[in-house]
């Protein structure tokens, strides 16, 4: 069962893999051309705003397959995605390996509150067994953040399965860097780190570290 959720959100975001890389490698580069009058120590807002605007025209430009723009971009930036089933709301971090936490908005916790994909975990009605989430309606998360030497993006892909507060360990069941092509995401096989989180990692010998696309756990 958990697996093929995997593989079902891997296929799904198989069309995004480029124009999410590119609209932000893009969004980047023009920031660093057009805005040197803004230095980030400063001014990091505005380096995210800008961003997100430009990611945001640069999407509604491009083939997304099934996936289409949703969201208001006037709300704070709105950077959210969805494909009919599967929706993806993009939030920058600058952290590597933490998930921001919901906060107190009831409908980013309810958002953040997919039903996890544990074996034996209680169905929504709380009858023992095992639980089979609907096909295709995760809530995922794509934690977006740029290097500071290269100007290259790094997109993180999370399933949220709870809420918590900042300091505490996050509750995902699924966390995998965003490879630049789909072909590279295809080749991403399932592999879990205990009993509570599967992830995402390289099928060549090297996987695992910071480039290998390994998930991180909650």
């Amino acid at each position: 069962m958990i697996k093929a959720e995997v593989d079902r959100i891997r296929n799904a975001m198989g069309n995004l893999c480029e124009p999410l890389h590119d609209v932000l490698t893009t969004g980047e580069q023009r920031w660093r051309k057009d805005f040197t009058d803004f230095h980030a120590s400063d001014y990091g807002w505005y380096h995210t705003h800008t961003l997100r605007a430009l990611a945001h025209l640069g999407l509604g430009k491009k083939n997304l397959g099934v996936w289409r723009l949703t969201g208001n971009p006037n709300r704070n930036g709105e950077l959210w995605l969805t494909d009919g089933g599967y929706h993806l709301r993009m939030l920058h971090t600058l952290s590597k390996t933490l998930v921001p936490p919901p906060g107190a908005n009831h409908a980013r916790q309810a958002y953040y509150s997919n039903v996890p994909l544990r074996h034996g975990q209680p169905p929504l009605f709380g009858v023992p067994g095992v639980y089979v989430p609907p096909q295709g309606h995760d809530r995922l998360l794509g934690l977006w953040r740029i290097d500071e030497e290269t100007g290259m993006p790094s997109i993180r892909i999370v399933r949220p399965t709870g809420t918590w507060k900042f300091g505490e360990d996050s509750e995902t069941d699924i966390d995998f860097l965003l490879p630049r092509t789909a072909e590279e995401l295809a080749s991403l096989k399932f592999v879990p780190v205990d009993e509570h989180l599967p992830f995402f990692a390289e099928t060549d010998e090297e996987e695992g570290g910071e480039d290998g696309a390994a998930g991180i756990p909650g």
